[in-house]
């Protein structure tokens, strides 16, 4: 699809617990969290040749799957109350989702529709950006 990005990072976003640190009172994203954000932005540009601008005005659509390694408690029912280990993907979307719009020139206002996925496989993420469905901007 034309103005479709996809992002492959072999390496999953630190924890929310380590994405910020507090300076002077304010809180800022951590040395780990600037590496990870920054990584991802030097492999994103270089995926964007021939790349075209979706636009300050296009509504986005944003789907991203992250897999784990170690995704499943192994002494699940026995020794582990639950089947699933704690990994929380929900938190790790944001650092992901500004480096993006940071390297495609938008705006994460523009996202209205967000599908996130947990996959068990070697860890890695995914990130599809493309014009979302059905959107369209009030006509003045």
């Amino acid at each position: 699809m034309e103005g479709e990005v996809e992002v492959r990072y072999g390496e999953l976003p630190p924890s929310v617990n380590r994405l910020y640190t507090v300076r002077n009172g304010r809180k800022i994203l951590s040395g780990e969290a600037k590496r990870y954000k920054n990584k991802i932005k030097i492999d994103l540009l270089s995926q964007l040749i021939g790349y075209k601008h979706l636009g300050h005005n296009t509504p986005l659509s944003f789907t991203y799957d992250f897999y784990f390694s170690d995704m499943y408690n192994k002494g699940f029912p026995k020794s582990a109350k639950t089947l699933f280990k704690k990994k929380d993907v929900s938190n790790k979307i944001k650092l992901i989702e500004d480096a993006v719009c940071e390297v495609l020139d938008v705006d994460d206002s523009q996202v209205v529709h967000m599908e996130v996925n947990k996959w068990l496989g070697n860890d890695l993420v995914i990130v599809k950006v493309k014009p979302a469905k059905g959107h369209t901007a009030p006509q003045s």
